[in-house]
């Protein structure tokens, strides 16, 4: 398990970080639900589902509201030329597999976390 405030590796049984002393327990259980719940993904499987309909992945890791604005930018690719398919395409699973592989490490992710911030929370 790796603390969410300083991404350091931390026992799954210690309440605070040893190096930046947050409390570990403090981002699992915030009001909201702003945070999914810890289960384990497959990072090969959210990475292909997202290579092959970008926003598939997300949604299989849990980010609903993400891989559905992905797939609306979708629309955007005749008018590109096929490029924002392509980018969309790469960057989408790079992200599932990331955020797959986080969660299989027993770290949080939010509903909209990014593949450089996985607890990030733009609307709460």
């Amino acid at each position: 398990m790796k603390c969410a405030t300083c991404r350091r590796p931390v026992s799954s049984t210690a309440d605070h970080c040893p190096h930046c002393g947050a409390r570990l327990n403090a981002v699992a259980t915030r009001e909201g639900g702003a945070l999914l719940p810890q289960e384990p993904k497959n990072p090969a499987l959210a990475a292909l589902m997202s290579f092959m309909l970008p926003g598939l992945g997300q949604i299989y890791v849990g980010q609903v509201g993400k891989g559905i604005l992905y797939m609306a930018l979708l629309l955007f690719s005749p008018f590109t030329f096929g490029m924002t398919h392509i980018a969309l395409m790469l960057y989408a699973a790079i992200e599932a597999n990331a955020l797959a592989r986080r969660r299989m490490e027993g770290e949080p992710i939010s509903k909209w976390g990014t593949l450089w911030d996985p607890t990030w929370r733009p609307f709460s």
